[in-house]
């Protein structure tokens, strides 16, 4: 059974279809602005939903537990990324598919003009890669949680916060590259990310927040000076961590709740046989502050990277990477890997 709402209606009002089981698809007209709690909740046999770009807000549970649900069709792609969700309010969440006039969003571009990304915009999307234009400034609590076919992300350094779980369970997600604007890594903001293998963490980010990149395939970290605190779980069960690059002098230390003893920053990481490396001057403050003093290999990073300024004296053509082999048009902050056309290959690092 499919139903159209007539023109006039402004808002779908709570529980107006709750647990229709014979509906499978409705399209819902322009001028219609709120889809109401429940309103849709239980629609077991709904396969397929048109959501206008007139909808400025859809609240909690409009569509949990509509389990057949294929696809959601849109017109305004930049009206969706300012609809005002709640939770279960986004159809993706059982749906997966997005399709914008027709055709399903595979690799996503955010239009340009977009500000904010608000929460939970694709939660559950079944897409495979993201490019987030200069005029987006912010992406919201659950922006783009368990979009499990995300494997690469593309934003400017316009972005100032990412705010909690905007990535979490992206399990295919490797490619992350954060803006230099950003204070705090937020809690959770990479949580389950387990192919995420490399991060850089960028100049002026000061804490990094509960469970932020707990469970990720992480190799190696590469700490700014500026990091300070690190809070319970940011680096839980990180399995594979190879490497820590720390360049402050004073080793970060723990934020919030903290047991002596017992390294709630790496629980269940296996740092012992992991390699820090910190500044030559500072081996032995690492050495006494726990966890730090966990690491049995702590080395001077000095000796791994030479400083940029000699290498981009060279009178050579360069071609700059990043540690996971993202191509720059210029050097970043933090290690950058450079290949000359001599060559040669070094490893560098930018303050």
């Amino acid at each position: 059974m499919s139903i159209n709402i007539p023109y006039g209606i402004k808002s779908i009002a709570e529980s107006t279809f709750f647990g229709c089981d014979g509906l499978t698809s409705i399209e819902i007209p322009e001028g219609v602005t709120t889809i109401e709690y429940k309103a849709f909740e239980s629609c077991g046999g709904l396969k397929s939903i048109s959501i206008p770009s007139s909808i400025a807000s859809i609240r909690d549970k409009a569509f949990k537990d509509c389990n057949a649900l294929e696809r959601v069709n849109i017109s305004d792609l930049k009206k969706w990324c300012e609809i005002d969700f709640s939770e279960y309010g986004n159809p993706l969440i059982c749906a997966h598919r997005l399709f914008l006039n027709g055709e399903e969003i595979i690799n996503l571009a955010i239009p340009n003009g977009v500000t904010e990304i608000k929460q939970r915009a694709f939660i559950g999307s079944s897409i495979k890669s993201v490019y987030i234009p200069e005029s987006v400034t912010s992406i919201a609590d659950y922006a783009f949680e368990e979009c499990t076919s995300l494997s690469s992300i593309e934003m400017t350094d316009n972005v100032q916060a990412i705010s909690s779980y905007a990535f979490s369970l992206c399990h295919k997600l490797t490619d992350v590259r954060l803006p230099s604007s950003i204070k705090k890594i937020e809690k959770g903001v990479f949580y389950e990310c387990k192919k995420l293998n490399q991060i850089n963490i960028p100049n002026g980010v000061e804490l990094i927040d509960k469970n932020a990149f707990y469970g990720c395939g992480l190799e190696k970290i590469n700490l700014s000076s500026s990091v300070k605190y690190i809070s319970i779980g940011a680096f839980n069960y990180c399995e594979s961590l190879q490497d820590v690059y720390c360049h402050g002098t004073n080793p970060p230390v723990h934020s919030g709740y903290y047991k002596a003893g017992v390294s709630y920053m790496f629980y269940g990481t296996p740092i012992e046989n992991a390699t820090l490396h910190v500044p030559e001057s500072s081996i032995e403050a690492y050495k006494e502050t726990y966890p730090w003093s966990e690491f049995e290999n702590i080395v001077a990073w000095d000796s791994e990277a030479t400083s940029i300024e000699k290498v981009f004296q060279e009178n050579c053509q360069k071609n700059i990477y990043s540690l996971s082999g993202q191509k720059y048009h210029s050097a970043k902050k933090g290690i950058n890997i450079i290949k000359t056309t001599e060559g040669n290959t070094r490893k560098v690092y930018c303050k």
